[in-house]
């Protein structure tokens, strides 16, 4: 005769494949993000690198010195 299923080890098994199959579906979602986010920053090279190519790249000055000031300077004024 049959060895007779055990229905806990059954629903034990049942409920870890859930489990697997939801930690899957997780991870690949986080992975679908990461290679989207990957993309995008590759569009962004390739657009530079183009761009670098064709001689349309143009480079933004910040402008003026931007260092700190000393404090000597600050507390003057402060104190005006």
């Amino acid at each position: 005769m049959a060895k007779e299923a055990n229905i806990s080890e059954i629903v034990q098994t049942l409920q870890e494949a859930q489990q697997n199959k939801e930690l899957l579906e997780a991870l690949t979602t986080s992975l679908e993000r990461y290679v989207a986010g990957q993309k995008e920053g590759l569009g962004e090279l390739e657009s530079l690198v183009n761009q670098a190519r064709s001689g349309q790249l143009k480079i933004k000055k910040r402008g003026g010195y931007r260092g700190r000031r000393k404090k000597e300077a600050e507390g003057e004024q402060e104190n005006a």
